[in-house]
């Protein structure tokens, strides 16, 4: 794509008229080159714009992966030799929907190219690009432009947000709890593994021999019960996301989902997730240190576009046959067959706890309260998390 600054070319061509007409006036051959040369000048001057940007590359150094919030640097540098490199006006990036380009400043390492400053608004799956270069002639008449595709994938995770204050004790409650039950890890009989020691840790489960061969205190772990898990279940089903973006149900349920998960797994207790749409995101339980990346990158892909509501995959759940000590479920369309379904997991060491959008959410009706009363009834807590009236609620630090 070619940009011309029409002022300084039409000053050419004046001067280039000018000097003719006075060349045929006085019969001065000089006068005839010089014209020439004036017409010549913006046609030599474009050709080594086109040259210069055909000579230029460009580079993007971004990260791969980030958290709803944060601000990324994403680097953009101009590879060319000499003037060629140099005749690069500018490399603009092209930002997708959900994430804001909050300034654009040239790089500070000598290098020929822009660095872009960009907050992460809202959690998953983008795709970087194009690049936009421009570069210009040596007197500035004609800008080229030209687009380098450059994709580059960026996973942005939602960022761990407790609940509201009046459901808070749903997420962290139920990892809390589910932490106390798994606490009782290293106390039974069959040994396990071992690992260094940890600030908390009982001095009698010191391993005294791996201790003095590894010179650093080593505790000995024991196989803890295989049913103590956490499973955290999001409705992805079709026509279940209300709110606008960054902040829909959707968004706010996989920030509850990876609080809950981070809360649980700092206690070491196992955490799987239930999580249904397009394409089946679950995990199985599991405490590796992996665990918390996976299930960050699973909330990350979550849309709702499932074909069955979550009373449904929890049923197909069940029929696995899943170990599970606790289930929290967040869903912002509860229906009567979901607390029939609840009904059916409960049993001994076994509990259920769920987190629902309020009625606010949707226009007319109180399906969300009415259900959270029924269960409540049946001792299945549910906390009703109301529209937040703040669009941008403030960032708050796992503690």
């Amino acid at each position: 794509m070619l940009k011309l600054r029409w002022p300084k070319l039409l000053a050419l061509l004046f001067a280039a008229a000018f000097m003719l007409v006075v060349a045929v006036r006085l019969n001065i051959e000089q006068m005839f080159l010089m014209s020439g040369v004036l017409v010549a000048v913006p046609i030599v001057a474009a050709a080594v714009g086109w040259v210069s940007l055909m000579r230029v590359a460009v580079h993007r150094d971004a990260p791969d992966a980030c958290v709803e919030r944060d601000v990324i640097s994403i680097r953009l540098a101009t590879r060319g030799s000499g003037w060629s490199a140099r005749a690069v006006l500018s490399a603009q990036d092209t930002m997708p929907q959900g994430l804001e380009t909050r300034s654009v400043t040239p790089s500070a390492n000598g290098t020929v190219g822009t660095v872009h400053h960009v907050v992460a608004r809202r959690r998953g799956v983008y795709s970087l690009g194009p690049v936009l270069v421009s570069a210009t002639d040596p007197l500035g008449i004609s800008t080229f432009r030209r687009t380098s595709p450059l994709p580059h994938r960026l996973v942005v995770y939602p960022f761990p947000e407790p609940p509201p204050a009046d459901s808070a004790g749903s997420a962290d409650g139920m990892a809390a709890q589910d932490g106390e039950a798994t606490g009782r890890r290293g106390d039974s009989v069959e040994f396990h593994s071992t690992r260094e020691y940890r600030d908390g840790d009982e001095l009698r489960r010191i391993h005294w021999p791996s201790t003095a061969r590894h010179r650093r205190l080593i505790v000995v772990e024991r196989q803890e019960a295989a049913d103590e898990a956490l499973m955290i279940a999001l409705d992805l089903a079709h026509g279940t996301e209300y709110g606008a973006p960054p902040n829909t149900t959707l968004d706010l349920a996989c920030r509850y989902a990876a609080w809950a998960a981070t809360q649980a797994l700092r206690r070491a207790s196992a955490v799987g997730l239930i999580a249904k749409g397009a394409v089946d995101l679950s995990l199985p339980p599991d405490r590796s240190e992996t665990q918390l990346a996976r299930i960050m990158d699973r909330l990350a892909h979550a849309h709702a576009d499932g074909p069955m509501p979550l009373s449904q995959v929890l049923r197909g759940v069940m029929a696995t046959g899943s170990s599970a000590s606790a289930v929290l479920f967040i869903t912002a369309l509860p229906d009567d067959e979901l607390l029939s379904v609840l009904h059916r997991m409960a049993g001994p060491g076994r509990r259920s706890e769920g987190i629902v959008f309020a009625d606010d959410w949707r226009s007319g009706g109180r399906r969300a309260s009415s259900f959270a009363e029924r269960a409540r009834s049946a001792g299945i807590p549910v906390h009703l998390v109301p529209k937040p009236s703040d669009p941008e609620p403030t960032r708050r630090r796992p503690s």
